[in-house]
């Protein structure tokens, strides 16, 4: 879920400039911080042969403001998979604490990393929690606080964090069968790429599809970024790249024209009454948050592909585990 109770700490700190603060108080009180998996897309590769770390990051946009460690107590599933070697438990091979969050070994053809975060809970006051709402295309939960007249009450959210990495293989050009990046993993809230993003056709479109407790979610708010660091729009420190958005048909697919080859993150989130709410009209919410990292490329034309983005990233503070 989101940290939109995590500016406070940070605004803290800089009382001493509150003239120039006052105004970014206001904006970051209403922002988010998604959780996302990434790795250097150049790594592995005979360009950078060292060995590929994944990444766990914590930001808003697409832009890291924090870098997390494993923390066990909070992950129900961290699993590494190669097309042709089965099943790899990063949860059980990795140290409680370690950062980045897991080394992987390198492949030829492309490999799938899957991250599934335990339930956690979050009680936001009545202004952030509908301006998150609004933010996250959740007008259905905006509509019904409304009708039951509960649009200044406090929002009370018991939320999940499913997580996905597409790693690019060392080799680019590889003609081996793989459709990891497409192939059910058996999250509840679940993207699946149904185009290879490694090969992407010459206008660039790339169509998700997202299911919900195994069928498609129809009519959900999906997001796109492009990495900050990814074409002549990098700046440092970073600041977020391209953003497009798309909406699920009744097949649960969007559909995004990327702007340029790069590392991209598909994210969204669903929310719908909990279970409590059935006997307590002030009971929490359940929501639920998806996001799928991958190096976009152009297909290959002439024996080429295009380069992928160096690593960036820059340093934070959150709260969230």
């Amino acid at each position: 879920m989101t940290g939109y109770f995590s500016a406070h700490s940070t605004v803290a700190k800089g009382l001493a400039l509150a003239g120039v603060l006052t105004g970014l108080l206001a904006v970051s009180a209403v922002r988010g911080h998604d959780f996302w998996l990434e790795v250097d897309p150049a790594a592995g590769t005979p360009a950078k042969p060292e060995e590929r770390v994944l990444h766990l990051r914590m930001g808003e946009g697409f832009v890291m403001e924090e870098e997390r460690p494993l923390l066990k107590d909070v992950v129900s599933r961290f699993d590494f998979y190669a097309d042709r070697k089965g099943r790899r438990d990063l949860l059980a091979a990795g140290q409680e604490g370690q950062t980045p969050v897991a080394k992987l070994p390198t492949e030829p053809g492309s490999c799938l990393v899957v991250m599934d975060r335990r339930e956690r809970q979050i009680t936001l006051d009545h202004d952030k929690f509908n301006r998150y709402l609004a933010d996250e295309g959740q007008d259905a939960v905006l509509a019904q606080r409304t009708r039951l007249g509960q649009s200044d009450a406090e929002g009370h959210e018991v939320y999940t964090r499913y997580l996905k990495a597409l790693v690019p293989g060392a080799d680019p050009l590889s003609t081996l069968p793989n459709t990891l990046y497409k192939r059910r993993m058996g999250q509840r809230l679940e993207i699946l790429l149904q185009n290879n993003p490694g090969r992407l056709p010459a206008n660039r479109k790339l169509t998700v599809k997202v299911l919900f407790d195994g069928e498609p979610l129809v009519g959900a708010k999906v997001f796109a970024y492009r990495h900050p660091a990814t074409g002549t729009g990098a700046t440092t420190p970073p600041v977020a790249g391209a953003t497009l958005t798309a909406v699920t048909s009744g097949q649960g697919l969007a559909d995004f024209k990327l702007d340029q080859p790069g590392v991209w993150l598909v994210r969204l989130s669903h929310m719908r009454a909990g279970p409590d709410r059935k006997t307590n009209p002030n009971g929490a919410w359940e929501s639920f948050w998806g996001a799928y990292s991958f190096v976009a490329r152009d297909a290959p034309a002439g024996g080429t592909v295009a380069t992928p983005p160096p690593k960036t990233g820059v340093a934070g503070s959150g709260e969230e585990k």
